[in-house]
């Protein structure tokens, strides 16, 4: 075959190989950026040599990838969910050549936002959302209104092999009124040592078992299936997930349920057992200010509060940790000291009306 045929083929087969069925990219957004942008090189200048259209050449896999881009489209100033390898941002070139072959799609909605940024006038975009699941990919995410205010809600999963990913099945993000009060670190230079501490499920949003001689891990890469299941809607999120495997050693038993009745109030419950360790520790990561008075914690955003109350046979602590360049985050630590049991969180939306 003529060498372009091949390059064309190549590049159709790097793009179904990275995409999963359900649009999903198990590597994050950072690392679908390029492959979606390099191998539309190759497509463009086929398509010039055989005078055809690039949009008639794209497989069928890239058109679903609108559904991954709102599962993972952040509701605050930032393009994105910093899930695995990635960072907040998404490249405006890579956002071209999407909104071009996958028209009138959440990667406009995307697009809008960093128009909006730049003092730009927006275009027309769908919103986000209510709810999407991503089974193949092994996320969910939810986004709903809370007066002027959006919540969401993301749950991550896994599929067996997925590379570039962190100790995170059965963590979650937490945005509301436009800043993220559960957050995913995303990650950092590569270049600098720390940015290994930024994969640890210690600095995610999970239960972590403790009273160990080592810090307690799962397997990453994780080499088996762990999918979230759920249901939502304008006013609901339900979620739950069974992310025991990957931690043999460790524990028996760990399950995970979100439920969201309205989107004022969250109740996240932890049923586990352990195979080894005294206890467990609940870890919610934040830049965010954070209080604890009267056993509550409450995290104060610029126009929105949220309040966890943890059980009544917990400690909590509040960890002041390093990230790169001289950052910080703030880690809530919530204890229970019991080989098995169940740990349940209640969490409380509302405006700081006092506009601190």
């Amino acid at each position: 075959k003529p060498y372009t045929d091949l390059a064309y083929r190549d590049a159709i087969d790097n793009l179904e190989t990275v995409i999963e069925p359900d649009g999903g990219s198990l590597e994050g957004p950072g690392y679908l950026s390029p492959t979606v942008r390099e191998n539309y090189t190759a497509l463009k200048y086929y398509a010039r040599a055989r005078g055809r259209s690039v949009s008639e050449l794209v497989p069928d896999v890239l058109k679903r990838t609108s559904n991954y881009a709102a599962a993972v489209a952040s509701t605050t100033a930032d393009d994105m969910i910093p899930i695995c390898d990635s960072g907040a941002s998404f490249r405006g070139d890579s956002l071209s050549v999407l909104m071009e072959l996958v028209p009138r799609s959440y990667w406009t909605t995307i697009y809008s936002k960093q128009l909006a940024r730049e003092g730009k006038p927006p275009v027309e975009a769908p919103a986000l959302p209510a709810f999407l699941s991503l089974p193949h990919t092994g996320y969910l995410a939810s986004t709903r209104r809370l007066g002027d205010d959006q919540v969401k809600i993301f749950v991550m999963g896994n599929k067996a092999g997925a590379g570039h990913t962190h100790e995170d099945k059965g963590s979650f993000v937490l945005e509301y009124a436009g800043q993220a009060f559960a957050m995913d670190l995303g990650i950092c230079d590569y270049e600098d040592p720390i940015h290994a501490v930024y994969k640890h499920a210690q600095r995610h949003n999970m239960l972590v078992p403790v009273g160990l001689s080592e810090r307690a891990c799962p397997q990453n890469p994780l080499p088996f299936d762990v999918t979230p299941t759920g249901r939502g809607d304008e006013r609901t999120f339900h979620a739950s997930i069974d992310a025991t495997p990957g931690w043999e050693g460790y524990y028996r038993k760990w399950t995970r349920r979100w439920d969201s009745p309205s989107p004022d109030v969250l109740v996240i419950r932890d049923e586990y057992e352990l195979a080894r360790g005294t206890g467990v520790e609940f870890y919610w990561q934040t830049k965010l200010p954070v209080e604890t008075a009267g056993g509550a914690i409450v995290i104060r955003g610029d126009k929105g509060v949220v309040s966890l109350s943890p059980p009544a046979d917990c400690t909590v602590r509040v960890d002041r940790l390093d990230l790169a360049e001289g950052e910080t985050h703030n880690r809530i630590a919530i204890r229970k000291e019991a080989a098995q049991g169940t740990l349940e969180i209640s969490v409380t939306l509302t405006r700081d009306h006092a506009g601190r």
